[in-house]
Order: structure tokens, then sequence, then C-alpha cells
């Protein structure tokens, strides 16, 4: 079973069939030994705690065994269901090619708009921190609101005189009597206001005019700034719409190379992520793959467990016997070896010794001739310092050197 299984997932890494083969015999060959190994490692004692700890690690390793098995005889029973999941997956993915690349052009549309705002404060900003626009934008807003409210009066008297006119009876050349709306006192009033109103509104509108001129004057001098940024904002701008219009142009290349490629993700990865997705839990494919694990597991631990639970018998006894047979002659070698290495060290030892004694004897012999002729060189040398002496002495000298020693009864003269 691990041949078939390790050679079908093989082939689906190499696409070989001879590689496959070959792969499947030499994975049946390993997991074949290593069983065996297993099985024959695990020592029968009769304490099954210390037997347990000892297989432990034996059982975690079938378990690993089980599953690695187990997994590419799950992908050919489901090879039908997870080719429909495989297909599902890759149409998930090119939507999300879709996504993606939609998403990537709103983000560099969002660029876009996020430099258009920039420049946009940074124009508003030109003319903020400008003194002389400043200063003439604040000139404008008051004649603007004193325009505003002068015009609302205006419009107001004018709803007023309009509701203020009174019906007066005139006569003709011919005594005839006709009838005209006149303004009362009121209207005449609202009407001279206005009078004096419009004048003042014509010369606000003089003072705005001239200003809007200034004001004009000093934002063509400040465009020739805004439009050297606008400049340095649309080269950043042609740079992002050139990456939009490459990526619109290559949609339909990259796309199908998306979808070539996803069609052709057949490998053992892929399968086994498509197994993964059908295995929800509590549906067929679940079940159906538990149960496979598990007997693969219930195959790889039996020998392991039977080992485990069986009774010690001869085998057990014969094995120890061995076992201890050849700890003993082993032991029995390493005593040998021990005492052959301790006799080379005693002999070396012993050799070591005599070779120092003679040399330390021969030493001791030269020391007591050198001492010795030390002697007699002194001797002759005393006695020929005494002649000369003798022969000074002899030749009229008058100075003897006597040697003493006071505490030997001697005296130095």
């Amino acid at each position: 079973m691990a041949m078939v299984s390790g050679g079908y997932a093989i082939y689906f890494v190499f696409n070989s069939l001879i590689i496959s083969v070959v792969f499947g015999i030499f994975w049946g060959i390993i997991i074949f030994n290593l069983d065996r190994y297993i099985v024959s490692s695990i020592k029968k004692t009769g304490v099954f705690k210390e037997e347990f700890l000892f297989a432990l690690p034996r059982l975690f390793i079938a378990l690993v065994l089980a599953v690695s098995i187990s997994k590419p005889l799950e992908l050919r029973l489901f090879q039908n269901r997870i080719a429909k999941e495989m297909a599902k997956q890759n149409q998930n993915d090119v939507d999300n090619f879709d996504k993606t690349f939609k998403d990537d052009i709103q983000k560099f549309n969002d660029q876009l708009k996020s430099i258009d705002n920039e420049l946009m404060t940074k124009k508003q900003s030109i003319f903020s921190k400008d003194p002389q626009y400043s200063m003439l934008m604040e000139k404008k807003k008051p004649l603007e609101t004193d325009k505003e409210t002068k015009e609302q009066n205006i419009a107001s008297n004018r709803g007023i005189i309009s509701r203020n006119y009174v019906r007066v009876a005139y006569k003709n050349r011919n005594n005839e009597i006709y009838y005209k709306n006149e303004p009362n006192q009121l209207a005449r009033n609202k009407l001279s206001e206005n009078r004096s109103l419009n004048g003042e509104l014509t010369t606000i509108n003089g003072n705005l005019k001239d200003l809007e001129g200034q004001i004009t004057k000093r934002e063509t001098e400040l465009a020739v700034l805004i439009k050297k940024i606008e400049g340095e904002t649309q080269t950043t701008k042609s740079t992002i719409e050139a990456q939009i219009q490459n990526k619109q142009n290559s949609y339909g290349k990259d796309k199908a190379e998306y979808q070539d490629k996803a069609k052709n993700s057949t490998d053992l990865l892929a399968r086994l992520e498509a197994l993964g997705s059908l295995k929800k839990y509590g549906n067929a494919v679940w079940w159906a793959s538990l149960v496979i694990t598990l007997l693969f597991i219930l195959l790889e631990t039996a020998p392991v467990t039977v080992k485990l639970l069986s009774k010690r018998g001869p085998y057990d006894e014969v094995l120890d016997r061995i076992e201890y047979e050849n700890y003993i002659e082993q032991k029995r070698l390493i005593s040998d070896l021990n005492d052959s290495i301790n006799t080379t060290i005693r002999i070396s030892t012993d050799k070591n010794s005599k070779k120092l004694n003679a040399e330390l004897k021969a030493n001791e012999e030269l020391l007591n001739s050198v001492a010795l002729a030390q002697a007699e060189i002194a001797k002759l040398a005393v006695e020929k310092w005494k002649q000369d002496e003798i022969e000074k002495i002899k030749n009229g000298g008058n100075s003897v050197i006597i040697n003493t020693n006071n505490q030997n009864g001697t005296t130095v003269i």
C-alpha cells in the first residue's frame, strides 16, 4: 500500500510513470524496513509502563506513516470530486484576478484624487498666505456685506412702497372726475430713502469693481507660481495615468495567462488543498476520509500494539540471553584490553624508571670526578702560590702575609 500510495503521489510531481514506479518501490522498501525495525526494537521487559514509554516514539512514527500513506489514496478515491473543486477554485481565482485588477485601478484613481486635493490645498495656501491678496480680500468683505445690506433695504422699501399707494380724485378740463394711484407720505419717504441707497450702492459697486480688478491682477501674478506647481503635479499624475493605461492594455493578456496557469495547476499541493476544501465537518467526504485515515492508522499501529499487549515469551528469554552473552563478552574484551593497556603502561613506566636511575647515577659519578678535579687544581694553585711567596722573601721582600683566625689561635700580620 505504501508503494502504491508513494508512486501515485510522486506521479503528480514529475508526471513520469517510470519515476513514479521506481520511487514507489523505493518508498515501499523504506516503509517495510521501518515497520520491521519499529516492531523488532520493542523489548518485552514485563513492565507495561516501561514498554509503553519505549514504544511511544514508535507509535508516533506509525501515525505519521499512516497519514502519509492514506492521503495519496484519498486523492485517487475522490479524484472526480477533487477535479470539480479545483475547477471551482480556478474560477474563484479568475474572479479574484478581476477584483484585484479593479482594486488596483481604484488605488491609482485614489492617488490621482489625492493629488488633485493636495493641489487644491496648495493653491488655497498660496492665496491665503499672500499678504497683498489677503488685504484685498479683507477690504472686499465689508463692501460686499454693505452692498448686500443696502440691496435688502431697497427690496424691503419697494415692498412698503407698493403697499402704500392711495387713490386720489382729479378733474380734467371738462370737469370730469378721474382717479389716480399715488404714494402716501410713508411711500414717498421710502422712495427718497431708496434714491439715497441707490447712490450709495453705485459708489459701493464702483469700489468693488476697483478691488476686483486689483484682485484679478494679483491672481494673475500668483497664477505663475500656481502654474509651476500644476506642472510638477501633472508630471506625477502622468506617471500614474501611464500605469493605469499599461494595466488596462495588458489586462486581456494577463488574464489569459492567469487562466492558463490556474487550469494547469494540478500538482499535488493543489489537489490536497481541493481535498481540504471538500472535507467540511460532518459531510460524506469528511467521514470517508476519517475512516480511511483511521484504517491506515490501525494497520500501522497494529504490530506495535500487538507487541505491547503480548506476553513475554521464549523468544524474549532467548533474546535476553543472547544480549547478556554479548554484553558479558564485550565486557571481557574490554577487561582484556584494559589489562593489555595497563601492562604496556607498567612496562613503559619501569623502562623509564630504570633509564632515569642510570642517568642519575652517571650524573653523580660525573659530579664526583669534577669535584676531585677541582680539589686537585686548587691544591696545585696553593703550592704554586707558596713557591712564589718564598721566592719573593728570598729576593728581599719585607712583607709577609700570615692568615690567622683569632678563634683558632692565629693572628694576621
